[in-house]
């Protein structure tokens, strides 16, 4: 519970950030730009669709990318937590505050029974963390 809201408050920065720099963007394109005045105005018409078509090395990357990455970020922990622990496994279970040894995994009800010392537990898949 706690990476999905890191992974939202992160994915919220970054929306965030991307809308700062669209919203100043407009002022930075008004601007003159000296490489553009230096290029004869024949060679630039000639050149339009090239240059579109290739990309800068050093081009920030789009909110798409790195709408794209958080994304990633986030799905590759939920595939982390996702993988169903094995019997003899130690999981940690954050509502008792220990660590337990995996007795039982029924995955069709995303069950696990757990032991704590001379507890046994049947937990919910949620309930714990690798």
């Amino acid at each position: 519970m706690q990476n999905v809201s890191e992974a939202a408050a992160m994915a919220r920065s970054i929306l965030h950030k991307r809308v700062r720099q669209l919203r100043a963007s407009p002022r930075q394109v008004s601007q003159p730009n000296k490489a553009d005045n230096k290029i004869p105005q024949s060679s630039v018409t000639n050149n339009q669709h090239t240059s579109a078509d290739k990309t800068e090395p050093n081009t920030k990357p789009t909110f798409a990318d790195t709408s794209t990455s958080a994304v990633k970020k986030f799905n590759q922990t939920l595939s982390e937590k996702s993988k169903l622990p094995r019997v003899g496994d130690v999981v940690h279970v954050s509502s008792i505050g220990k660590k337990v040894t995996v007795l039982r995994v029924d995955s069709s009800k995303e069950e696990i029974v757990v032991q704590a010392g001379n507890m046994k537990l049947k937990l919910k898949l949620t309930d714990i963390q690798r």
